[in-house]
C-alpha cells in the first residue's frame, strides 16, 4: 500500500521488517523482494544504511537461487563501503563477490575477488571475516579439485576460526577440507564433514547442513560406499524438507 501511495517513509520503515519476517519463515524470495523494494526508495538514506540493505538483499537473492541479482546488489554494497572507507566490510563483501562469481561460472573473477578479499582483510586485525576469506579460498580450490591448496587454505581457516570461536566459519572450513580429502580418497575427510554437519545442525545453520549432506552423499557414492550414501541422502532430503 505504501508503494502504491508513494509513501516513501513508510516503505523504508516497513519493507525491511517484512523482509526479516519472511526470511525467518524461510520465504527467501519474498524477503529479497521486500529488500529490493526498500532499496528502490533508499536514495535519501545514509550510505551505511544503503550498504547494509544491499548486503541483506544480496544474501536473500543468493538463498533463493537468484545469483545474478545477488551479485549485482553485492557490487553496490562494495562500492558504498569503499566510499565509506570501511575496509572490514569491503573485504567481507569482496569475499561474497568471489563466492557469487563462481556461482555464475566466472572462475577468474571469483579467484581475483577471493585473493583481493584476503589481502584487504590481512591488513586488519585478524577476525572472523578473514577466517571466512581463507575458507572461501579453500572452497574455490576444492571446487577446482586443486586439493592440496584446498587443504592448505582450509586448515588456515580452521585454525583461525577456532581461536575466534567463529562457529559458522569453522563449519564452512571443515566442509571444504573434508570434501577435498574425500576427493583424494582420504577417509579422514568423512569425519571432518560429519563434524561440520554436527556443528551445523546444533547451531541451526541449515544451509551449511544441507551442503554437508550433499557432499557426504556425493563423495560416498564416488568412493563406492553406497550404504553410507543412502543414509546421507535420506537424512539430507528429510532435513531440507523440514
Amino acid at each position: 500500500h505504501a508503494v502504491q501511495a508513494g509513501d516513501i517513509a513508510t516503505v523504508i520503515a516497513y519493507a525491511p521488517i517484512a523482509a526479516k519476517q519472511a526470511a525467518a519463515l524461510n520465504a527467501h524470495r519474498e524477503a529479497a523482494s521486500h529488500y529490493a523494494t526498500a532499496l528502490s526508495y533508499a536514495n535519501n538514506l545514509a550510505s551505511e544504511e544503503r550498504a547494509e540493505l544491499s548486503e541483506c538483499c544480496s544474501y536473500e537473492h543468493y538463498l533463493s537461487g537468484q545469483v545474478d541479482k545477488a551479485l549485482m546488489v553485492r557490487r553496490q554494497a562494495v562500492d558504498l563501503w569503499k566510499e565509506l572507507r570501511a575496509e572490514l566490510r569491503v573485504g567481507d563483501n569482496l569475499r561474497w563477490l568471489s563466492r557469487l562469481s563462481w556461482g555464475v561460472g566466472h572462475r577468474k573473477e571469483a579467484e581475483d575477488y577471493g585473493a583481493e578479499a584476503v589481502s584487504t582483510l590481512e591488513n586488519l586485525p585478524p577476525g572472523p571475516e578473514l577466517a571466512m576469506a581463507y575458507s572461501n579460498r579453500a572452497q574455490l580450490h576444492m571446487l577446482a579439485q586443486e586439493l592440496e591448496d584446498a587443504v592448505t587454505w582450509g586448515l588456515r581457516a580452521i585454525e583461525l576460526a577456532k581461536k575466534l570461536d567463529a562457529t559458522e566459519t569453522l563449519v564452512h572450513a571443515l566442509n571444504n577440507v573434508g570434501t577435498a580429502e574425500l576427493f583424494a580418497y582420504n577417509d579422514n575427510g568423512r569425519f571432518k564433514l560429519e563434524e561440520s554437519l554436527k556443528l551445523a545442525l546444533a547451531n541451526n545453520l541449515h544451509h551449511h547442513a544441507a551442503r554437508a549432506y550433499t557432499n557426504l552423499a556425493f563423495l560416498t557414492v564416488k568412493n563406492r560406499k553406497y550404504h553410507l550414501a543412502a543414509d546421507y541422502l535420506e537424512d539430507g532430503i528429510a532435513h531440507s524438507k523440514a
